[in-house]
Order: structure tokens, then C-alpha cells, then sequence
């Protein structure tokens, strides 16, 4: 902030100032780009590495956990993912907020919650890959069946939460962009 927006105390040109010409931090877009890049390869790319192990007296080894049905959500994840790294890279060029790259975030934010809404309503995540149970003599099927139900209903609630605050984000991004021009 200049000198000049301190001494004058003018609280709505201090705002606009921090608001829509706010430096960008080109680290946190690379470390979050990186990490999009990653998940990207990890879900298109070995979808059947993604798992646990299991180190039970009696059963050790990898256990598949993506769900087959969850090949349907991929398509708008990637969509997802693909606009978010494009927005990256705006944001990397530009270096600075504009009112263009707040509505493009905007909107990206918007498409986030409609493809975890989608998830949300969708098959299942996880689930016992039947290729690999019909390989399986392990006595624990049951039990891990039984896991893989809890452990849908826990994603769905995370998610759940998470479209709630996506959603207080909108609207709060919005109303900012809206009265301020930027946020």
C-alpha cells in the first residue's frame, strides 16, 4: 500500500488497491499447479494404484480401492482440472489480479462445486475391484467390504462439507467482486 492510501485513511480506495491489482504469488500457483498436474496423472493414468496396504497377519499386500464406477466422474474432473491449471497459467502471465482472472476464478469455483455436487450424487469412490476379489482367498472380504461402505459415507460427508463452504465462498467472492470490483 503507497504511502499516500495511509495517509489519506480512504478505507474504499485502500480496498480497490489491495483487491484488483494484488500481486499474484507465482509459488503457491506453481506448488498448486504441481499438485493438479499429479492428481491428473494419478487418476487418469493409474487409477489401479490407488489403494492401501494392508499388512494384517492375515492378508498383506496392496489393496485396489477406486471404485470401477468412478471412471463415469473423470470426465468433469478432468474439466475441472483442466480449467484450474489453465487459470493457473493466466495467473502466472498475468502477475497480477485483474477483474477478468476474479470472475475466471469465480467461475472456476462455481464448476468445483457443481462436479463435487456431482460426485456427491454419484457412484461410489472406493470400492473392491471384482478382478481382484475373484483372485482372493483372504477371509477378511467381508470385514473389507464392510470398510469400503464406511468409507464412501465418509467422503460423502467431507464432500458434502466442502461444497457448503465452496458455496459460502461464491457467494462471498461474489458479493465482494460486486460491490468492491474485485475481492
Amino acid at each position: 500500500m503507497s504511502d499516500k492510501l495511509a495517509l489519506t485513511g480512504n478505507v474504499a480506495e485502500a480496498s480497490e488497491q489491495t483487491s484488483v491489482g494484488e500481486r499474484i504469488s507465482p509459488v503457491g500457483v506453481v506448488i498448486g499447479m504441481a499438485f493438479l498436474v499429479a492428481i491428473i496423472i494419478l487418476f487418469n493414468a493409474f487409477p489401479h494404484k490407488i489403494g492401501v496396504y494392508n499388512f494384517t497377519p492375515e492378508f498383506q499386500g496392496f489393496i485396489p480401492l477406486l471404485a470401477p464406477e468412478f471412471q463415469a466422474h473423470l470426465s468433469w474432473l478432468n474439466i475441472w482440472w483442466g480449467l484450474a491449471l489453465a487459470l493457473g497459467g493466466w495467473q502466472l502471465a498475468i502477475g497480477r489480479w485483474t477483474p477478468a482472472l476474479r470472475m475466471a476464478d469465480l467461475g472456476v469455483n462455481i464448476l468445483a462445486v457443481f462436479v463435487l455436487w456431482q460426485l456427491v450424487n454419484g457412484g461410489p469412490f472406493i470400492g473392491l475391484d471384482p478382478a481382484w476379489v475373484s483372485q482372493q482367498t483372504w477371509l477378511g472380504l467381508e470385514e473389507a467390504r464392510h470398510m469400503v461402505e464406511i468409507g464412501n459415507t465418509v467422503i460423502r460427508v467431507i464432500l458434502g462439507v466442502s461444497i457448503f463452504g465452496g458455496v459460502i465462498g461464491i457467494i462471498a467472492k461474489f458479493i465482494k467482486l460486486v460491490t468492491t470490483g474485485g475481492y
